[in-house]
């Protein structure tokens, strides 16, 4: 019950408003309702996804929820930077580069693109060797990349 879920994170976040996860939780539905009605981001869910990543700035996800609801509407630097900001958090994040990617293959900087997908491969191949035998991670990292990225030399690699 989704409804009764947005109430609940309502009313927790009213009683205190630094409940880091039931901010990412709130946001989260309101971006799945905004993409189901293929509407742009408004201003108070951006000031919302802003000062979620402003008070919790080590908190996973914040950034790049941030930094995808700028770049819907068109607000490419600062979609940047959240991304960035998330990379650095969270170096074998998936999602962020991405994004960040996509963003620099559309402003036709495929070089810039290649790069942000060769240095996330890179931190994942450090990490792969730094812990071999870790299976499940690799396995389903190849499937991203060769899912959501169409990479398929490097999922094969």
């Amino acid at each position: 019950d989704v409804m009764r879920a947005e109430g609940l994170l309502r009313s927790a976040l009213d009683a205190e408003p630094w409940l880091p996860t039931a901010r990412l939780s709130l946001a989260g539905i309101e971006e799945d309702r905004r993409a189901a009605s293929h509407a742009a981001p408004s201003e108070r869910e951006l000031a919302f996804l802003a000062e979620t990543a402003r008070r919790f700035p080590r908190l996973p996800n914040a950034h790049v929820m941030l930094g995808t609801a700028l770049l819907e509407i068109g607000r490419h630097d600062e979609a940047r930077v959240a991304f960035e900001a998330e990379i650095q958090l969270r170096p074998l994040d998936v999602e962020a580069p991405f994004r960040l990617a996509r963003m620099h293959m559309e402003a036709s900087r495929t070089d810039s693109a290649r790069s942000v997908l060769s240095e996330m491969r890179f931190r994942w191949e450090a990490h792969w060797r730094r812990f071999p035998g870790f299976a499940p991670v690799a396995i389903a990292y190849a499937g991203l990349l060769f899912d959501i990225l169409g990479d398929d030399a490097a999922a094969r690699a």
